[in-house]
């Protein structure tokens, strides 16, 4: 179970990694959901649009997916990337949609595009051996 404050869970790569699945199967089923409003609306430039939330449904539902996520204590990104927060309080471990695993990791003031390799040598990598 992650460490839980006021602020924010945290987890160890092991802890981030068992939390995936869920991440990837909440993922899947919103970009299904995302396509599915899509069609046929944006072949005619068009989009759906959700009268009782005030936004078009796509956005809804990507909404929805970043509560989802963030109820797990993840961070969600645009673009279904995660951000979960390690017990380093200076790293970040980072997903994308596509990965099957926790496999890079940037800098808590860095963002997504400075992700790099959660180091071979780290001693959270080791645990999880």
């Amino acid at each position: 179970m992650p460490k839980q404050d006021q602020a924010a869970a945290t987890f160890t790569l092991a802890q981030a990694n068992s939390l995936l699945p869920q991440v990837i199967v909440l993922t899947e089923a919103a970009r299904e959901e995302i396509a599915a409003c899509r069609f046929p609306w944006h072949a005619l430039g068009l989009r759906k649009f959700r009268v009782t939330a005030d936004l078009p449904e796509e956005d809804y539902l990507l909404v929805q997916w970043a509560v989802a996520i963030a109820r797990l204590g993840a961070r969600p990104n645009g673009g279904f990337t995660v951000d979960i927060q390690s017990t380093d309080p200076e790293v970040v471990y980072c997903w994308q949609h596509g990965e099957d695993r926790i496999a890079h990791q940037h800098k808590a003031w860095e963002d997504f595009r400075q992700r790099r390799p959660v180091p071979e040598e780290s001693p959270e990598r080791q645990r999880e051996r």
